[in-house]
């Protein structure tokens, strides 16, 4: 019994989750991992960043990536997606209003007031932010409810 899921499981549990974690790739090499707030569109996978942040300098050297998102604690419970391939920074209006549109949806009434947190997180957010989208060379995944055996 196979425990991977389908693309449409796949797609499904993306869509059901707040926080992925993406993994991009340091001068040193050495991988950088950070949570960030996602939607995703069937198996591609948007997220921004303030222009200024190390992901963004990463994805514009080496535009390979790693990101999963995963959920479960007992052993029958685990699911993960994993999605490796390259981002693609977008620079298309009609594709960043979709992604304005669609992040500002699925976490409204979520992010707090930007002028009641601390100056400097202010400033570290006050600079443009970069939308970037993955699509997937390879997707790996796995439900291990799959393993349970049905009742006779």
């Amino acid at each position: 019994m196979s425990v991977v899921m389908t693309d449409e499981e796949a797609a499904a549990f993306l869509a059901g989750y707040p926080t992925v974690t993406i993994a991009t790739i340091n001068p040193s090499g050495v991988p950088l991992l950070a949570p960030m707030r996602y939607v995703s569109k069937g198996l591609e996978l948007y997220f921004h960043t303030p222009g200024n942040t190390q992901k963004v300098k990463n994805l514009r050297r080496d535009a390979r990536m790693t990101a999963q998102v995963e959920d479960g604690v007992e052993y029958l419970e685990l699911r993960v997606v994993i999605l490796i391939g390259k981002a693609t920074e977008i620079t298309d209006e009609a594709e960043i209003a979709w992604f304005r549109q669609a992040i500002k949806d699925k976490y409204s009434g979520q992010r707090p007031d930007m002028k009641k947190l601390p100056k400097a997180t202010q400033e570290h957010y006050a600079v443009p932010f970069i939308t970037f989208k993955l699509t997937p060379t390879k997707v790996k995944s796995w439900a291990n409810a799959k393993l349970k055996k049905p009742r006779a």
